[in-house]
């Protein structure tokens, strides 16, 4: 339905396309998929935030293909149309932290790079692959930060916090399988940081709030309501992500 009302209207024509490349995907019909995919990316009119979720659809259906080139290739694309400056001549390179103004779309388009690259990886049995995976994860690290950092809405931050679990959980995957195949014990001491990174950086923010509301004399009994909410949110969050 949606594609018959849109054959008009370009902007809407590209998105249809677009989801029903998603809903083809979510199918295994991965040919199909790929088709529809094609057709949202040849429709004209330039529309950077779909372009670039198209682009991720993309690179979502060529990693379950295991065309990993362009699996990175529609990625990389993506990134260059979001990023000024950022005009990469290979899947290794990666856009600089400063040049990163749309954080949520950055955040899903490399931590899409690093899984791509963790699989080839894997598929290839390529330490280099899990190198560059590692510093797309880094990257990403440098990124949770600095979005946590503008959120003022603590429930932002909590949602944040679940979302990066999964990030977290994938560098450790690449940095276990660096230390297996290199031995290094920095890979070891690095996965350690990233598994509790998550962790501190929730708790910090909790005490340096209560610490701050301490001053404002909130009744100790709020206080502690307020921690018992934090706490079942961030249950449920892990319940969430525990169980897809």
């Amino acid at each position: 339905h949606a594609l018959r009302a849109a054959e008009e209207n370009q902007a809407y024509l590209k998105i249809a396309y677009n989801y029903k490349a998603i809903s083809l995907l979510n199918q295994d019909q991965l040919n199909r998929a790929e088709a529809y995919f094609l057709k949202a990316r040849e429709v004209d009119g330039r529309q950077l935030k779909v372009d670039a979720n198209v682009a991720l659809v993309g690179a979502n259906i060529y990693l379950k293909m295991k065309e990993f080139d362009q699996a990175l290739e529609e990625i990389q694309a993506a990134l260059a149309s979001r990023m000024v400056g950022f005009e990469p001549k290979h899947y290794y390179e990666n856009p600089a932290l400063n040049q990163i103004e749309d954080i949520s779309m950055a955040l899903d388009l490399l931590e899409m790079k690093a899984e791509i690259l963790f699989e080839k990886a894997n598929a290839r049995n390529s330490t280099k692959d899990l190198e560059v995976a590692l510093v797309v994860y880094q990257l990403l690290d440098a990124l949770v930060i600095k979005s946590r950092s503008t959120y003022l809405n603590s429930k932002s931050k909590e949602l944040m916090s679940a979302n990066a679990h999964t990030l977290y959980a994938g560098a450790i995957a690449v940095l276990h399988q660096l230390y297996e195949q290199t031995l290094d014990p920095a890979y070891f001491d690095m996965a350690l940081g990233f598994s509790e990174k998550n962790k501190s950086l929730s708790l910090t923010e909790k005490l340096n709030d209560l610490y701050a509301r301490s001053f404002a004399n909130i009744p100790g009994n709020i206080v502690k309501k307020e921690r018992q909410l934090l706490q079942e949110i961030e249950f449920y969050n892990n319940q969430l992500l525990r169980y897809k």
